[in-house]
């Protein structure tokens, strides 16, 4: 069991996490690349990327303040992981499509160090940025299915405190009618010994 400030710590780091992959992705400078016949084109997957990072910044912020700070309450769990899911779903989505985009496949993947220099120098971008956005950005989706697992109660949550022990040693046990029963027995004879 993990204390119940835990899944907000996640969503913060989530929030954290998605405010560094969108920053480092935009200032990665790779939209488009041409070098003689090879075009490196990856705008659309590093705007995507950029545009899903700004939007988990905002909803997981906006959940934040809502839930966990003003306390309102929560909506079902059914909605809340629908929420997380959709998010987790975009996040995992768009790291893998700037990892499978020319910039991550071609040049940034460190298999031959030489094009990686040299298209940084003639397309002007660093590939430590964009290695960065996808890496931060599958964590953001890391966060939010431990927030998906603290939502269902796969992991369980709590204050911390261990549960009061139970003293009744047995006399809550059976059926509503058989504890009505017992109980008016009990007071049946409290009444007959006075």
């Amino acid at each position: 069991m993990v204390h119940e400030r835990v899944p907000m710590v996640g969503r913060l780091l989530t929030i954290l996490l998605a405010l560094i992959a969108a920053g480092t992705a935009g200032s990665g400078g790779i939209k488009s690349c041409d070098y003689g016949q090879e075009m490196f084109r990856s705008g659309n997957q590093v705007y995507f990327l950029m545009t899903v990072g700004a939007l988990v910044m905002i909803a997981f912020t906006i959940r934040v303040l809502l839930f966990d700070v003003r306390g309102l309450r929560l909506p079902s769990a059914r909605a809340l992981v629908l929420f997380d899911s959709l998010w987790l779903l975009f996040t995992f989505a768009c790291a893998v499509a700037v990892a499978a985009a020319p910039v991550g496949t071609s040049v940034c993947s460190g298999v031959d160090k030489d094009i990686e220099t040299l298209l940084e120098e003639v397309c002007d971008f660093k590939c430590r940025d964009i290695v960065t956005a996808v890496v931060t950005m599958f964590l953001a989706s890391v966060c939010i299915m431990f927030d998906i697992l603290f939502t269902t109660g796969a992991i369980p949550v709590g204050n911390g405190e261990p549960p009061a022990e139970d003293f009744t040693f047995g006399e809550s046990m059976g059926s509503p009618r058989s504890q009505k029963a017992a109980a008016n027995a009990g007071s049946a004879e409290v009444i007959a010994v006075q």
